[in-house]
């Protein structure tokens, strides 16, 4: 079977960033260097793309304007070189995804292609901690349903089950997209179950909840606008409670959770009346975030 050149880079890029994420390659060089090479190829291919096939100056100028937005603080602050570089190297990396990607993918083939990237990334990860001696199994900071333990993936902090719910994301879309389904596929949706709920990952099943949401969502559209409204309010009916519940019963339960929220809580008390602060942000408000 001929293999495409773009789908070749495609593939390598999603399988390297994967890879670099594993735990056999923590603290070596490895890790860093093959995040670099695989960012490198991502916005490489999306760039290329870009510039081929579009011509949206509106674009460029979004770009440029977040740049400003992100970066100029950063040139205040008391950091390293170095770490500034990598600072500017990631707002960059984040900034052309997200405007200039568009023309990433051509066709549906290709996010299922991503989907097997990543998948095969985490096994490779997996033999390879097993290889060089790396447990795959974690203790978690707080128990869920009892369990105090979790089945990493070879995954750094948790990533893994994110990782698994995109293969099935993705292997989603490209069936709703071709309504061609392979037993790889389905082979591939159930091993990203299973690793998914070893995870012991509660932001996971917050991640399928909003996955869920946006799936179904726009089918609300369908309906007439007197059924809209009655959805609408039956939705704020059940949501209410819930996220009362989850905020007492979860945010508030939970060390973890509630760390962040004083965080964010304490950050914007102390800093409501610094507007500089609150746009570059510094280097010790970034401790206050955690």
């Amino acid at each position: 079977m001929k293999v495409k050149c773009s789908d070749a880079y495609i593939f390598s890029a999603i399988f390297i960033l994967t890879l670099s994420r594993g735990f056999w390659c923590a603290t070596y060089p490895p890790g860093i260097f093959l995040e670099c090479v695989g960012f490198f190829l991502l916005l490489g291919r999306i760039i290329k793309s870009y510039i081929q096939k579009y011509e949206k100056t509106g674009n460029i100028v979004l770009v440029t304007i977040l740049s400003v937005l992100m970066m100029t603080g950063l040139f205040f602050q008391d950091l390293t070189i170095v770490r500034k570089l990598i600072l500017i190297y990631t707002f960059a990396t984040i900034i052309i995804v997200a405007v200039m990607s568009e023309n990433y993918l051509s066709n549906c083939c290709q996010v299922r292609l991503m989907a097997y990237a990543c998948f095969f990334g985490v096994i490779a990860s997996m033999i390879l901690c097993v290889v060089n001696g790396v447990p795959l199994i974690s203790p978690v900071n707080e128990s869920n349903v009892g369990i105090m333990y979790s089945f990493n993936s070879g995954i750094r902090g948790k990533e893994a089950s994110t990782m698994m719910i995109a293969v099935i994301m993705s292997i989603y879309i490209y069936y709703k997209e071709s309504r061609i389904l392979k037993q790889i596929d389905v082979l591939l949706v159930v091993i990203a179950t299973i690793l998914l709920i070893l995870s012991n990952s509660r932001g996971a099943w917050i991640e399928i909840a909003v996955f869920l949401f946006a799936l179904n969502y726009k089918k609300i559209g369908r309906f007439s606008k007197a059924h809209r409204r009655f959805i609408t309010l039956i939705a704020v009916l059940i949501s209410t409670p819930l996220v009362v519940y989850v905020y007492n019963s979860i945010i508030l339960q939970s060390d973890t959770y509630l760390h962040r929220y004083k965080g964010w809580v304490y950050y914007l008390n102390y800093f409501g009346c610094q507007y500089k602060v609150l746009w570059v942000l510094n280097s010790d408000t970034l401790k206050i975030l955690g």
